[in-house]
This record gives structure tokens, C-alpha cells and sequence, in this order.
């Protein structure tokens, strides 16, 4: 998804540079483009990035969890020798 985005934010100051700048509007309108999809680029990278942190959150509260579980049955077999 980053590789999209630098190929985007690339495009954007390499094609003005080799239509002749002889059309202000024509420069303008493609900036803009150039800038709605970097933006929803990044905005989809954000989201997924943060997708990812949140279920890798969840998996390690799991396995925080299990630790847990794993603790306390071995106090109770240690209670339960002794």
C-alpha cells in the first residue's frame, strides 16, 4: 500500500513537469487528483495498518489470558500436592 502512495506522490511532480506548463488549469486539476488519491491511499493504508495493530492487540491479550490460566492451575496443583 506505501509503494502505491510514493508512486502516486512520484506522478504527481514527475507529469507536470512533462505536459509544458502552458496550461495552469489543466496543472491545477491534476494536482488535485493526485492528491485525492494519495489521500485515500493513505487513508486506506491507516486502516488497515490499524486493523492489523488491533487484532494482533486481541492475540495477545489471548495469549496473556492462557498464560494466566496456566499460572493459577499450577498453584492450585502445588496447593493441591502439598
Amino acid at each position: 500500500f506505501f509503494s502505491f502512495s510514493l508512486l502516486f506522490i512520484f506522478l504527481y511532480y514527475l507529469l507536470p513537469s512533462l505536459t509544458s506548463l502552458r496550461n495552469n488549469v489543466a496543472l491545477l486539476f491534476h494536482s488535485f487528483i493526485c492528491f485525492c488519491l494519495s489521500s485515500s491511499i493513505l487513508f486506506l493504508e491507516t486502516y488497515y495498518i490499524t486493523n492489523r495493530y488491533q487484532s494482533f492487540r486481541k492475540v495477545l491479550f489471548i495469549l496473556s489470558q492462557i498464560r494466566i490460566m496456566k499460572r493459577s492451575h499450577q498453584t492450585v496443583n502445588r496447593s493441591l500436592s502439598q
